[in-house]
């Protein structure tokens, strides 16, 4: 078991791990846009702020095609966003010691 083999398991368990954690929290944002809650209360502003950097350029590029949240009915960015994220996810490797 070399340095390299190490550091590279390291990499992409993390990146597999940042990957299942933005696609939680995506769908916990999804799941809490459908209640009636406060916006300013700390879970929905801390949602934003942790979802909104990984949604906005996705948004931007959808924005191009009036398909974002002010011009349609429907924001798919989030949507959009979690195919992406699955998508990159499948191709991490799954690397053993």
């Amino acid at each position: 078991m070399g340095v390299l083999n190490v550091i590279l398991y390291c990499l992409c368990n993390t990146l597999r791990l940042a990957v299942g954690l933005a696609e939680t929290l995506i769908v916990l944002r999804a799941l809490l846009s459908w209640f009636p809650i406060d916006e300013e209360s700390l879970i929905p502003r801390l949602l934003y702020a942790l979802t909104e950097p990984i949604i906005m350029p996705v948004r931007a590029i959808l924005s191009r095609f009036g398909m974002d949240g002010d011009s349609s009915l429907i924001d798919f960015s989030p949507l959009i966003t979690m195919l992406l994220l699955m998508f990159i996810g499948m191709f991490l490797p799954e690397i053993t010691l």
